[in-house]
């Protein structure tokens, strides 16, 4: 079972956060930091939140000594509760900001992982400090969707043009974050399944009785009202190719091949060594550190291979088509990781085998089928280490489509279409297109 390392505080954001890493699958190993906090029922909460989801848990003792919080010196004075602090808005930071807590608790979290050979970390931090909250996306020229907080001055973003009701592409001259703004969090969620975070103060677009725009505040929304939201966009991006040494940097045992790289070894340390040099082959983190800028060797002359693939190889540079994206929709509708080492598909449409049967032979491998004709395995480290990269991970419950989707053409996006129906649908002639799923975010 997949390990991930839970930042568990006894409040409700992290105990959220502990049930949904489990619905994800993982087993949970929780981490409760006494910090001196005045707070002291907290770390009694966080201990029963952690036996009640029957998780192990371990409480990290550190010190803070140089205080600058009231939640740490008991000679200052803790600010009081308001009854309506959804109506009151501050740039002031409140006395309670403990500075850089949730980065201390994060390498304490990194090096547990690290440790015990964990997947994932889940923290579960408060959003109200932001505007609209910073995991929301938006749609930015060359690079398609984009987490908010990584857009800059001189970027161009999808945005609305309030004279013609169009979306167009629009230079983004300033950026606006918010120090503290205390306000409470609201999800906006549309007929259409589509939803936004923002806080009570931001304001939207909606409609007045003539029909004319009008700005509305969120806290002021009522179920039924009207916003302004798109109903279609035009958002293919142009990624054609992918350089797996930049896709797969951080990857343990992937290796780099090509006839030159043992002439870069001028001396070698080991046994270890000695064969990189003798079999012109070396890690792909020791080559991207010491030896990729200076070693004359064109990225698309590189072949790249997974240590548990043996002399099975693939070019770095991954050239995408049709094929490749109907197998990825393919996995969505119906895969799942068998292990490390292997795909699984459960399909046994035509056309999605010829598909399958195509992923096989350009990754070298072998595909086996189970008794039951339907279970598909395809043995590729390599394939599988590439898909969790791209984003393909989770249940059938979990899944999403990853962002890198967004960026490919629309001959690929249709292609990944196509195989998510085939593997989870069906299309008649002349419609309708039927999907079954259990995941209604998905759909």
């Amino acid at each position: 079972m997949k390990r991930a390392v839970v930042l568990l505080s006894g409040g409700i954001d992290s105990a959220t956060t502990l049930y949904l890493a489990r619905k994800q699958g993982y087993q949970c190993l929780c981490l409760v930091f006494d910090y001196g906090q005045r707070h002291r029922k907290e770390i009694d909460a966080a201990k029963k939140i952690a036996q009640l989801a029957k998780c192990i848990w371990q409480i990290i003792k550190i010190a803070l000594p140089w205080g600058g919080s009231s939640l740490l010196d008991k000679n200052l004075r803790m600010p009081g509760v308001t009854k309506s602090p959804g109506h009151q808005v501050t740039s002031v930071i409140p006395n309670t900001y403990v500075p850089a807590r949730n980065s201390i608790f994060l390498s304490f979290a990194l090096s547990y992982a690290e440790a015990i050979k964990a997947e994932a970390i889940f923290i579960g931090a408060h959003t109200q400090d932001y505007s609209v909250a910073n995991n929301s996306r938006v749609i930015k020229n060359g690079d398609g969707s984009i987490p908010i907080q990584e857009c800059k001055t001189g970027d161009y973003i999808l945005s609305m043009d309030k004279r013609t009701l169009d979306i167009r592409s629009s230079k983004v001259n300033s950026l606006l974050k918010h120090k503290y703004i205390n306000q409470s969090m609201y999800r906006i969620i549309t007929e259409h399944g589509r939803s936004i975070d923002l806080s009570g103060g931001h304001s939207l677009f909606s409609l007045n009785n003539k029909g004319e725009i009008k700005p509305i505040v969120v806290k002021d929304l009522k179920k039924r009202d009207y916003i302004l939201a798109p109903s279609k966009l035009k958002i293919f991006g142009n990624i054609r190719e992918l350089n797996l040494l930049d896709l797969l940097s951080d990857e343990e045992f992937i290796f780099v091949i090509h006839p030159k790289l043992g002439g870069l070894i001028q001396g070698y340390k080991n046994e270890r060594e000695r064969w990189w040099r003798r079999s012109n082959i070396m890690p792909l983190g020791i080559y991207n550190k010491f030896y990729r800028k200076k070693s004359g060797i064109k990225d698309n002359e590189i072949f790249i291979k997974s240590r548990k693939d043996k002399i099975r190889s693939i070019p770095a540079i991954l050239r995408l088509n049709r094929a490749f994206c109907f197998f990825l929709g393919l996995w969505l509708a119906d895969g799942n990781f068998g292990s490390r080492l292997a795909v699984c598909i459960s399909c046994n449409n035509a056309e999605a085998i010829k598909n399958l049967k195509y992923i096989c032979k350009f990754f070298k491998t072998k595909m086996s089928i189970r008794s039951n004709k339907i279970d598909r395995t395809i043995s590729s480290p390599l394939l599988v280490k590439i898909m969790k990269k791209l984003g393909f991970s989770g249940t059938a419950k979990t899944k999403i489509i990853p962002p890198f989707i967004y960026d490919l053409p629309l001959e690929f996006q249709s292609a990944f279409l196509r195989g998510f129906i085939i593997g989870d649908g069906s299309v008649e002639e002349n419609g309708p297109i039927d999907i079954s799923s259990v995941n209604e975010a998905l759909i």
